[in-house]
């Protein structure tokens, strides 16, 4: 157990609250903070405690005591034997001499319809704009609700997206407030990169823009690699930086 995990642990008890009821509060799942509490995950970024500050009521110097154990907390890994006769342990703390950025787990989701950008001549006709209604196709959870065909729903038909005439780019800007207002910061995370990983396999040209950084619209390997460790960097500690090549 890290030192944060221990002290998050016993707030959450002090104040009676059951670890499933906390993690939806956070917007996390409870694997995720039962593993936290149990020194099983990395040290939490400073958006993660600042949520969990709010959500406890913590404040002031418990509100900075609590940043500086997040600070320290990293999960040890543990090696250990009984070798030869089973009679006695021997272990010791693994502290390789390398770091390693883990990037966000994409989830299963569609990529989204191209949006009109105002902001460039590549553009094509086809797309979901504001103009002349062009027809209907099936619904993506990634589509906005102005533009589900309500009145075939009320028909008994199945969801219908509809789609009008428009002039949209051919670049992809995947932005981080075009997400549902409602969904955690895990789950925009892994939208986004799975979103990224699609479009990089379609040799589509896109950029990314989450809060505190901007990856200009680009195409190629190393342009997928700066958009996933974008997302594997979101909210941490600006000393926190990727790991030396």
């Amino acid at each position: 157990m890290t030192p944060f995990g221990e002290r998050l642990r016993a707030l959450r008890a002090a104040r009676g609250l059951p670890l499933k009821d906390m993690a939806a509060g956070l917007g996390v799942s409870a694997a995720y903070l039962s593993a936290l509490e149990h020194g099983q995950r990395g040290r939490p970024n400073r958006r993660f405690v600042h949520r969990v500050c709010q959500y406890l009521g913590v404040i002031w110097d418990d509100a900075e005591e609590l940043q500086r154990l997040a600070d320290i907390s990293h999960p040890r890994v543990t090696v250990d034997t009984r070798f030869p006769l089973g009679l006695f342990c021997a272990w010791s703390y693994v502290q390789p001499a390398m770091r390693a950025l883990v990037y966000p787990k994409p989830d299963s989701s569609l990529l989204p319809e191209p949006r009109p950008r105002p902001d460039t001549g590549d553009s094509i006709n086809l797309g979901i704009g504001s103009d002349d209604f062009s027809g209907l196709r099936n619904y993506q959870p990634t589509d906005s609700p102005r533009h589900v065909a309500w009145k075939a729903v009320a028909r008994g038909n199945a969801l219908l997206t509809k789609t009008f005439s428009a002039r949209a780019s051919r670049e992809l800007l995947f932005d981080w407030s075009d997400l549902p207002p409602d969904m955690g910061e895990e789950a925009r995370l892994s939208r986004l990169a799975r979103w990224v990983v699609l479009a990089h396999q379609s040799g589509m040209s896109y950029g990314l823009r989450i809060p505190g950084n901007d990856v200009p619209v680009a195409t190629g390997p190393a342009h997928l690699n700066a958009c996933l460790q974008a997302l594997a960097l979101y909210g941490a500690a600006p000393d926190h930086g990727a790991p030396s090549r």
